[in-house]
C-alpha cells in the first residue's frame, strides 16, 4: 500500500512503531492522522488502540494492531447509508473519528460504576487493598486524559485549519467530533478529583 500511494517513510515508520502521542502531518496531496481509540487490555483495564489515518483526495487508509471497532462501525454505516460514501473520504473519516470517539462513553460508565463501588467500599469497609484499587483507577484516568487532550487539539486543526483534503463543508462535523473530545476531556478531569477526594478519605 506504501508503494501505490507513495506514502512518507516517516510515515510508515511512525505505523510500525509505537507512537507516544496523537499527531497529523500534511503532506499536500494527503494527511496522515496518528489517533487513539478506547479498548480493555490486561485484567479489563482501560488501554488505548492507535489508529493511524491516510486521508487523500478519493481514499482513506487505516493501520491498527488491534481490530478496530471504530472502523468495522463507519464501514457498516457506509453499507446501509451509501450518501455516507457519495459525500466524500474526509466525510468517511469523520464517520470513523465519530465512531471512535462515541467508543469512549462506555468507558465513561465503566469508571463511574467503579467510583460508586470504590465510595461505598471506603465508607462501609475499607480495607490496604481498597487503597490499591483507587490508585490502579486513578492511573487509568490518568491515561484517558493523556490520550484526550492531545487529540483535541488534532480535531480543532482539522475543523479549521486549511488542508487540502478537507472541503470547507466537512470542517463543520469534525468541530462536533471536537466537541464530543471535550465533554469527555471534563469528565475525565471530574473523575480525577473525585478520586483525589476519595483517596483522601
Amino acid at each position: 500500500l506504501s508503494s501505490y500511494f507513495n506514502f512518507h517513510h516517516l510515515a510508515i515508520e511512525d505505523c510500525v512503531t509505537e507512537t507516544l502521542l496523537p499527531k497529523v502531518y500534511d503532506f499536500g496531496d494527503y494527511i496522515f492522522l496518528v489517533l487513539y481509540g478506547a479498548r480493555w487490555g490486561v485484567e479489563g483495564r482501560f488501554a488505548t488502540n492507535e489508529i493511524n489515518f491516510f486521508l487523500g483526495p478519493n481514499y482513506i487508509v487505516t493501520y491498527h494492531d488491534f481490530p478496530s471497532r471504530s472502523v468495522k462501525h463507519a464501514r457498516e454505516r457506509c453499507l446501509k447509508n451509501l450518501p455516507a460514501t457519495i459525500r466524500g473520504a474526509d466525510f468517511l473519516l469523520h464517520e470513523v473519528l465519530d465512531c471512535m470517539v462515541d467508543d469512549y462513553f462506555p468507558v465513561l460508565d465503566r469508571f463511574e460504576k467503579a467510583m460508586e463501588g470504590l465510595e461505598s467500599e471506603v465508607f462501609a469497609d475499607p480495607q490496604k487493598t481498597t487503597l490499591n484499587k483507587i490508585v490502579v483507577l486513578k492511573k487509568e484516568v490518568m491515561l484517558l486524559r493523556r490520550s484526550i487532550l492531545p487529540q483535541q487539539e488534532i480535531l480543532n486543526r482539522l475543523s479549521r485549519d486549511n488542508f487540502a483534503v478537507i472541503g470547507a463543508k466537512t470542517g463543520v462535523y469534525y468541530r462536533d467530533v471536537y466537541d464530543h473530545l471535550a465533554r469527555i476531556s471534563e469528565m475525565a478531569d471530574s473523575y480525577q478529583d473525585q478520586l483525589s477526594g476519595t483517596l483522601e478519605v
